[in-house]
């Protein structure tokens, strides 16, 4: 079958006088040929009733393969970043892999470390020398900025069984650890990467002692841990910064299915209906030069799109009401799978760009569900982003997960590295257009073919 569609693709493509030697056109052609063949594949047409079908298509997808071409060549000239997401155990991995003298060696100081560490990430233990070296390099080459995984959540950096308030009233600091973002913060100084800041305020990172405060004391506490932040880091480390993460309510909730806007969370809970807009006004007064998101899943589903639109509104409304700016850019997760359609991700980025927030892709990874081995479904969504993203003035783009082995998901979805630390074919072009560090490679090579 493959065969069959780079033989009628081929041909067509030479009948319409197009360059037959482009390698990215016959891809992107041969995607389109696939998805057409497997929808009228239960018709039993013939090969031949299947290329005059195509035949006829071609001017029009050749039409959207120039647009979306130079829009993607625009971007790769234009300033952009491409990021990636870690964690601090790979981190501590990656500075253990360089003091090894072996790989043995490696192996058995890995074992010690893991040993001793509060949790383990799932497969990490699997991880070999080499694919922790791979790691490295290909995210020091790549990523112009990095995103924590977990090491900005309030669980890492708010002690457990710890005060949060001394007597007079005021914060305890002490209640404060930054143990493992320190070590994010490093390393990205060390690589010349910016940092994502993920996340200031999720309904799953609650601190315990702040159950049963005032509404004054949590906004009180959120104050004194967002200046506590820019104090110890300054906001010139971060690129972004994630302040509100999955604020709507879930698909799946008796709140979404109710019509509600928000999920329930203790902080809607201590700060009311509209708590994201008193949340936002304290991160613009502590971050006030940082870009601030609003970061969100499920965002292909037109129901859950709507009621984030409907919060963006109200937050605009204030915006226009008190004449601050609360809020730079929408972060969409783009928790994908093969069977996402093309559709459903361009009316999402139409829709929101409508809203005048800018738009981040913040945690891009592509369950693979079926056996299917071909890439095809891969390669076409990733091609799809790019459009959507270079075509709607996206300047970030981040990949979720180290790599598709040490991911929330692992081994079930693709990201910007394969099992073996190296970069996914299907993630390239991503890299190609966004990643500055890989533009200015390309060029660099360019230079030297041309001398």
């Amino acid at each position: 079958m493959e065969q069959k569609i780079n033989e009628m693709i081929y041909d067509l493509v030479q009948e319409l006088n197009y360059n037959p030697t482009d390698e990215e056109l016959h891809k992107y052609l041969y995607e389109k040929g696939y998805k057409a063949i497997k929808m009228i594949k239960q018709k039993n047409y013939s090969i031949e009733a299947i290329k005059e079908i195509l035949r006829k298509n071609i001017p029009t997808l050749l039409s959207e393969y120039d647009r979306f071409s130079t829009a993607i060549k625009n971007k790769t000239n234009s300033s952009t970043k491409f990021g990636i997401s870690i964690n601090y155990q790979i981190i501590d991995l990656i500075k253990i892999s360089k003091n090894s003298q072996s790989q043995n060696d490696f192996e058995i100081q890995k074992e010690i470390y893991l040993k001793n560490q509060p949790l383990i990430i799932i497969d990490l233990s699997d991880c070999s020398y080499d694919e922790i070296k791979n790691i490295y390099e290909n995210i020091i080459q790549t990523a112009d900025c990095i995103t924590p995984e977990a090491e900005a959540k309030m669980t890492a950096t708010i002690k457990a069984n710890t005060k949060i308030f001394n007597l007079d009233g005021t914060i305890n600091h002490d209640v404060f650890n930054f143990e493992y973002l320190d070590k994010i913060i490093s390393f990205a100084k060390e690589n010349n990467m910016k940092v994502r800041l993920h996340t200031l305020v999720w309904h799953k990172h609650f601190p315990e002692e702040l159950k049963g405060c005032s509404k004054e004391q949590c906004l009180q506490f959120l104050d004194s841990y967002f200046s506590t932040i820019v104090e110890r880091y300054g906001e010139n480390i971060f690129s972004s910064v994630d302040v509100l993460n999955e604020i709507c309510a879930d698909i799946n909730s008796s709140e979404f299915k109710e019509g509600k806007l928000l999920r329930e969370s203790p902080w809607k809970e201590i700060l009311g209906e509209k708590y994201y807009l008193d949340v936002l006004k304290i991160a613009r007064k502590n971050f006030p030069n940082s870009e601030l998101t609003y970061n969100e899943y499920d965002e292909t589903n037109s129901k859950k799109r709507n009621n984030m639109i409907s919060i963006i509104n109200e937050i605009k409304l204030e915006e226009q009401t008190t004449g601050l700016r609360l809020l730079d850019s929408i972060g969409l997760q783009s928790h994908y799978h093969e069977f996402t359609t093309d559709e459903e991700i361009k009316q999402t980025y139409q829709e929101l760009s409508r809203t005048g927030k800018r738009i981040q892709v913040t945690e891009l990874d592509i369950a693979k569900i079926s056996d299917d081995p071909d890439d095809i479904e891969i390669n076409r969504i990733t091609r799809t982003i790019l459009d959507c993203a270079a075509s709607n003035d996206v300047d970030y783009i981040t990949c979720w997960g180290p790599s598709s082995k040490i991911s929330w998901k692992a081994n079930k979805v693709r990201t910007l590295l394969d099992s073996k630390g190296k970069i996914d074919s299907s993630f390239q072009k991503l890299t190609d257009a966004y990643s500055t560090k890989s533009k200015s490679k390309n060029l660099e090579n360019s230079a030297h073919k041309d001398i």
